[in-house]
């Protein structure tokens, strides 16, 4: 398929879309490096033995409570949550912070003008909101839905919030899980490969369209 292909079935689907969600983490936020010191850090309390980092991107899961439990880690997933934000909280004071995609404010500004956004996230909430204040993108965004447990369960409601069907919003995420949870709440969904899972990965569960950074929606 040539460039000009692309952007034609890219512009075939954006057509009509009155609604994006996006993920937060891989998709406007780069915070995979502190999200994997985190990680690493809670298995060290746990007694799991830490992954090198480009096998722990690839094998990750929406949330440390799924990744947690699939290590077979006998604790409440709330628990396992709550230890999670406060590490990640602890990485953060050392200096280890995420740092917004630089192409992402503009994209978010020009999109905005035209559509509802929205974000729907495992991310915790406090980090979410303060993350996108600190990039000057808040104001962006008719919704911040952190601390997301079932992404499916979370877009129906997002849409019925905003008032916009299913059938005119799209989903944007970076992960399997994020392409699974599209499609099972029967959204659009758009795969992206600048965070934790690479083209392959994405492509194996057939999204709608996969894309390499976000500016790829400025058409």
């Amino acid at each position: 398929m040539t460039r000009a292909q692309d952007e034609k079935s890219l512009k075939q689907i954006l057509q009509n879309v009155k609604l994006i969600m996006f993920d937060w983490s891989g998709v406007i936020s780069d915070d995979r490096v502190p999200v994997y010191e985190a990680a690493q850090r809670l298995y060290d309390i746990f007694g799991i033995q830490r992954v090198e980092r480009k096998k722990w991107f690839r094998e990750s899961l929406a949330s440390a409570r799924e990744d947690f439990v699939r290590k077979g880690v006998v604790a409440q997933p709330e628990d396992i949550f709550n230890a999670y934000v406060n590490i990640f909280a602890q990485v953060i004071e050392e200096g280890i912070v995420p740092q917004v995609y630089l192409d992402a404010p503009k994209v978010l500004e020009h999109l905005s003008r035209k559509i509802k956004l929205a974000v729907i996230s495992s991310h915790p909430q406090t980090n979410l909101t303060s993350e996108a204040k600190r990039y000057g993108i808040f104001d962006h965004f008719s919704l911040l839905e952190g601390s997301v447990k079932d992404k499916s369960l979370a877009m129906p409601k997002v849409s019925e919030t905003l008032d916009i069907p299913l059938v005119d919003s799209l989903y944007i995420g970076d992960t399997v899980t994020d392409i699974q949870s599209a499609q099972k709440a029967g959204v659009k969904v758009i795969g992206i490969t600048t965070g934790y899972h690479d083209y392959d990965q994405l492509a194996l569960n057939q999204p709608a369209f996969i894309i390499h950074k976000l500016s790829d929606l400025l058409l």
